[in-house]
């Protein structure tokens, strides 16, 4: 098998996937053994962006509904700070609200660190990085990947994340279409209102700048052909 279609199956079955029994994508028992995600972490960071990118643009165009279309405060919130947070806690589980405390502190209001803590752990799921399982209220626990990142050394972190961001449907859309030509984002998405669309754009350029900051080659073919409309980045 050439090196190549290796890295096709990695990302295909594994990063692009939505399987969440993997073993990867389950929750993290600390007394557990985590090789196989630790494993994970390693391959995907020989993986290069622009070998990514190369295998979204063979990936068929996939439908955008708009929960694909994230929305968060802060991304360093809902990725580093998050898995550190989670990892050091214990990954006992915590609800929408505990999530908010970890990240904000005490100092809000019940119904804002209920979103806040909602929006990240959302986002940190789409990527992979914690699951929220279905009791009530919600339990937000590391996924076997998130706590194997938790560990990587600092300069390692942020290049993984970013290629986790490939898991992202829209990421992987918006990659396909800059292929082919500008992209004008609000119109591409016009099936959301106006107010959501003033929330989740400069989310989508945070990610894609996320990508570019942290690919070893010069995406700006891609990345200058998003029309964004003067949205500012988060």
């Amino acid at each position: 098998m050439g090196i190549f279609v290796q890295k096709i199956d990695i990302l295909e079955n594994y990063l692009f996937t939505s399987d969440k029994s993997l073993f990867i994508y389950q929750s993290y028992r600390p007394n557990n053994s985590n090789n196989r995600a630790d494993k994970f972490v390693g391959e995907i960071l020989r993986i290069s962006i622009s070998d990514i990118v190369r295998c979204v643009l063979s990936w068929p165009y996939e439908e955008i509904q708009q929960y694909d279309i994230v929305q968060f405060s802060s991304f360093q919130d809902a990725s580093v700070e998050l898995i550190k947070s989670l990892k050091f806690s214990g990954n006992v589980g915590y609800n929408y609200v505990d999530i908010g405390k970890l990240l904000l502190g005490n100092n809000r209001s019940k119904v804002a660190l209920q979103k806040y803590g909602e929006n990240h752990s959302k986002m940190a799921e789409a990527i992979g990085l914690v699951n929220i399982n279905n009791s009530k209220p919600r339990k937000i626990y590391l996924t076997n990947l998130g706590a194997a990142i938790a560990k990587v050394p600092v300069d390692c972190l942020m290049p993984v994340i970013a290629r986790l961001i490939f898991r992202l449907r829209i990421i992987r859309y918006l990659f396909k279409r800059a292929s082919v030509g500008s992209i004008r984002v609000k119109e591409e998405f016009n099936f959301l209102s106006e107010k959501t669309l003033q929330r989740r754009i400069p989310n989508l350029k945070k990610l894609i700048e996320v990508i570019n900051e942290n690919s070893e080659v010069d995406l700006s073919f891609f990345t200058e052909s998003f029309d964004w409309k003067n949205n500012d980045v988060s």
